[in-house]
C-alpha cells in the first residue's frame, strides 16, 4: 500500500515565519518568495465564467497582454461542457475525468437543500492519483474541496475565504472557531494559520484598480479578496513545496458576470436604455423573494447613461485583473519546461429571462495552454471536452489514467504520450459529510447568485 508523503513542517517554516513577521508590510504590497515552477511541473488555473468571446474582444483591443501572449505562443480551444451548465458538476469533471453521473456532483445543492460537499464526490480526483504516484500537489480553492482531504502536499478548501467573511451576508459576524475551521479548510492544518497573512489588507485594496468596485460592493463581499488570496497561496507555497501539480481556482469573473454581464451585452444595454427602471425593479423583486438580500451596486437607482458607463467597466476591469494574475503565473514558468493550462467552465449570455439583473451560462467554455509541453500553433478551431482535461494532466505527469475514464489525451495540443490505462478511480462514498458548519455562508452566496431559493431549493437553470 502506498504511503502518501507529507510535506515537512521544517521545509515550510521559512515561508510561514516570513509571512507572520511581515505584518503591515503586506498591507499595501504583496512580495511573494521568488521561485520557478520545476521542470515538468503542471499548473492548472481554473477561471470560473471566463468567456472566450469577451476575452478575445479585449485581447484585440490590446487590453489583455498576458492572455494575448498565451494565444500567440500557445493554444486555445472551445471546451464542451454539456447541459445543465453548473459549475460544481463541471469543475469536478475537469478534476476527475469522470462525468457527473459517476462522480456524483450534480448541482450546487441536493434536492433536500443541503449543499454538495467534498465527501459526496464518489471518485478520486487527479490530485489524489498524482499523490498516489508520489507526485507533490498544491490545491487551492477548487470547488468541492470542503471538508479538505489529506493530500501529498497542501490543500486549501474552497471555503477558506468564504468562511472567513461569510460572503454575501454583511450582517453576520465571521466564524473563527479554530476547532471547526481547522478541520474543514486546510491540510496540513498549520497552513491555515497563514491564510490571514495572504489575504489582501485594506490599504492594498484601497490602492487597487478595482477599488471603485470594492467601495460600492463591499470589500469583504467582492470576489477580489477570495481570488487574490488563492493566487497568493500559490505564490507563497510554490517555491518551497515545488509541486508537480498545482490546481488553483478563481471564482470572481463568474460572480461579477452573473450580476453585471448585461452592462457588457448589447441586448442588455438596449433593454436598460428602453426602461431605465427595469433593473431597479428587478432587484427589488428579488430582495422581496429572498431573505437577507442586499442591494447590488447599480441596482438601487435608475439605469441612466452614467450608470451604463460605470456598469460597462465592471467585467472588463476584472478581466484586466485576471490578466495580471496570469502574468504572475507565467513569470514563474519562464525558462522552465512547466506547462500552464487555463480553463473555464462556461461563458455568459443574456438569456431568455428578460430581466437585466442576472446573466445565463453558455456552452462552450474555453481551454488554453502555454509552456514547455504545448504544441505552439495548435488548432484554434479544436473543440475538446471537459472529460479530456484530467487524462491530459495524467499524461503530462507521466501517470496512467483509469480504464473507465471516458475522455482522451489531447495529443494534438500537447507534446505528450498516454500511458496504458489501469484500474478505476471510482470509490464508494462513505456517507454524507456533515454540512451544518458551513452551509449558511454557502447558501447565502448561492441565493445571491440566483442558484437557489430562500428555502434552499434549487432554481432550474435555463438551457
Amino acid at each position: 500500500m502506498h504511503v502518501m508523503k507529507k510535506p515537512s513542517p521544517v521545509s515550510l517554516l521559512p515561508i510561514f515565519l516570513m509571512l507572520s513577521l511581515g505584518g503591515c508590510s503586506l498591507e499595501s504590497r504583496w512580495t511573494p518568495p521568488a521561485g520557478i515552477v520545476q521542470s515538468g511541473g503542471v499548473v492548472v488555473l481554473g477561471i470560473d465564467g471566463l468567456d472566450r468571446v469577451l476575452l478575445e474582444s479585449l485581447v484585440r483591443q490590446g487590453q489583455l497582454p498576458a492572455f494575448a501572449r498565451v494565444m500567440q505562443q500557445g493554444v486555445v480551444a472551445d471546451m464542451a461542457v454539456g447541459q445543465p451548465i453548473l459549475s460544481p458538476r463541471i469543475w469536478t469533471t475537469v478534476a476527475s475525468g469522470y462525468g457527473p453521473e459517476t462522480h456524483g456532483i450534480l448541482d450546487w445543492v441536493r434536492p433536500d437543500g443541503r449543499p454538495f460537499r467534498a465527501g459526496d464526490v464518489a471518485v478520486r480526483r487527479v490530485w489524489d492519483a498524482a499523490g498516489d504516484a508520489g507526485k507533490t500537489v498544491l490545491v487551492s480553492g477548487w470547488l468541492m474541496t470542503t471538508p479538505v482531504s489529506e493530500v501529498n502536499g497542501v490543500m486549501l478548501g474552497d471555503e477558506v475565504v468564504l468562511r472567513g467573511s461569510l460572503d454575501m451576508d454583511p450582517n453576520l459576524e465571521p466564524m473563527r472557531d479554530p476547532a471547526v475551521v481547522d478541520g474543514w479548510l486546510a491540510w496540513p492544518k498549520s497552513t491555515l494559520d497563514q491564510v490571514e497573512g495572504w489575504m489582501p489588507g485594506a490599504r492594498w485594496q484601497s490602492e487597487h484598480d478595482l477599488a471603485y468596485q470594492l467601495a460600492s460592493y463591499g470589500a469583504l463581499l467582492h470576489p477580489l479578496r477570495r481570488d487574490e488570496t488563492h493566487v497568493r497561496s500559490f505564490e507563497a507555497l510554490q517555491p518551497d513545496l515545488q509541486p508537480d501539480l498545482s490546481m488553483i481556482y478563481l471564482s470572481g469573473a463568474d460572480q461579477l458576470s452573473h450580476q453585471y454581464w448585461p452592462f457588457s451585452d448589447a441586448g442588455g444595454v438596449r433593454a436598460m436604455q428602453a426602461d431605465p427602471g427595469l433593473r431597479m425593479r428587478s432587484a427589488q423583486q428579488l430582495s422581496a423573494m429572498h431573505r437577507g438580500k442586499r442591494s447590488l451596486p447599480l441596482s438601487d437607482r435608475p439605469t441612466d447613461a452614467a450608470a451604463l458607463a460605470e456598469g460597462g467597466r465592471w467585467i472588463p476591469d476584472y478581466y484586466r485583473y485576471l490578466d495580471s494574475v496570469l502574468a504572475r503565473f507565467m513569470s514563474r514558468m519562464e525558462g522552465s519546461s512547466g506547462t500552464l493550462i487555463i480553463c473555464s467552465d462556461h461563458g455568459f449570455r443574456v438569456g431568455d429571462r428578460p430581466v437585466p439583473l442576472f446573466a445565463d451560462h453558455r456552452d462552450p467554455a474555453v481551454l488554453m495552454a502555454w509552456g514547455g509541453r504545448v504544441k505552439p500553433g495548435g488548432s484554434r478551431q479544436a473543440r475538446v471536452s471537459m472529460l479530456d482535461v484530467a487524462p491530459t494532466i495524467d499524461a503530462l505527469l507521466g501517470i496512467p489514467s483509469a480504464v473507465d475514464m471516458p475522455g482522451r489525451v489531447l495529443t494534438e495540443l500537447f507534446d505528450v504520450r498516454a500511458l496504458p490505462r489501469q484500474g478505476t478511480r471510482v470509490e464508494t462514498v462513505p456517507g454524507a459529510q456533515p454540512g451544518a458548519p458551513s452551509d449558511h455562508p454557502r447558501r447565502q452566496q448561492l441565493e445571491a447568485l440566483g442558484y437557489i431559493e430562500g428555502n434552499g431549493r434549487p432554481i432550474p437553470q435555463p438551457r
